[in-house]
């Protein structure tokens, strides 16, 4: 070698996997009492792949707070949806991060040009309030605190207790007096039916569309409407739908006219089994080949010999 060359390293993609998991199981060492602001970040920057592209459009990682992991969801309604997973994506993001990180998810309001976090309270007009005001506390309810509080012989935590106790209490009050009580629930909402409670009626409603389906596949919404109430067509449809692509993925295209192919069928065309045709299966197969479990090539010949049963 002379002086001056210049020398080309060349590393492969199995070296560099192994730096990383050096890194990544080694954070101790590397980062010392920082390890939950790398992970934070972490989890942060991999979100979309940790939730999917649906999830990481209408939200962000804000921050970690005692293994609660808070986000900001846009619309509102997103946040309903992401709670529903909630499980699922403390489950995924455990495993991401390689220790017990999160237990719970909560939403916070974020302003993501700032990098802020901003308190907001729904009023009666479900317009957001930065600032609400709080009115003082009752004598009586003062009082409340410093009784609750007697027992606690350090002053310094008697008054930081003290502190945060009215202020929960003002909150209370606020909530009290300015939003809406669900129905269902009894929590202070935006609104009248709140959406965890509007989240577990569609679920129930879901849930009896799904059984009905199940035992006649062939119902139309006319029919279904009868025997469940408060059902709207949409709903009904989108039910459908779902559970036609999930049938679907149980259909293999080679195996011709099965059991499985004529339950899609009713499902798909909504025809009794009485008017049901293996023509009609196999114009089924050809229409969803692409969500088939095993979708192979379509050919003339297949469709000639549809009556038959199988595909040669």
């Amino acid at each position: 070698m002379y002086k001056g060359q210049k020398v080309k390293f060349i590393i492969s993609n199995k070296q560099i996997e192994k730096l990383g998991d050096y890194f990544h199981n080694n954070l101790d060492k590397v980062f010392k009492n920082k390890v939950d602001e790398y992970l934070t970040a972490y989890i942060r920057i991999h979100w979309k792949k940790i939730v999917g592209s649906a999830f990481s459009q209408h939200s962000y990682v804000v921050d970690i707070v005692n293994k609660t992991l808070l986000l900001c969801a846009w619309p509102d309604t997103w946040a309903t949806e992401i709670k529903a997973f909630e499980s699922d994506i403390v489950k995924k993001i455990n495993n991401f991060a390689g220790k017990r990180l999160v237990k719970t998810i909560d939403f916070t309001y974020y302003d993501l040009k700032k990098r802020k976090k901003i308190p907001k309270i729904l009023d009666n007009n479900n317009s957001p309030k930065r600032n609400p005001k709080l009115n003082l506390l009752t004598d009586t309810e003062t009082e409340n605190i410093d009784n609750s509080l007697s027992k606690v012989k350090d002053q310094d935590l008697k008054n930081l207790l003290k502190k945060y106790g009215t202020i929960a209490k003002q909150m209370q009050n606020y909530r009290r007096d300015n939003l809406i009580r669900c129905k269902i629930c009894g929590k202070f909402k935006g609104s009248e039916i709140c959406n965890e409670c509007k989240l577990v009626g569609e679920n129930e409603l879901k849930n009896k569309v799904i059984k009905l389906l199940s035992d006649l596949p062939y119902l139309g919404f006319a029919d279904a409407e009868k025997e469940i109430p408060n059902l709207s067509p949409d709903f009904f449809n989108k039910v459908r739908f779902e559970m036609i692509q999930r049938q679907a993925k149980k259909v293999r295209l080679k195996d011709g006219v099965t059991l499985e192919a004529k339950c899609l069928t009713m499902l798909y065309k909504s025809i009794p089994p009485e008017f049901l045709s293996d023509d009609k299966v196999m114009e089924t197969l050809k229409t969803l080949r692409y969500d088939l479990a095993e979708s192979g090539i379509f050919t003339k010949k297949d469709f000639k010999n549809k009556s038959r049963g199988e595909l040669q």
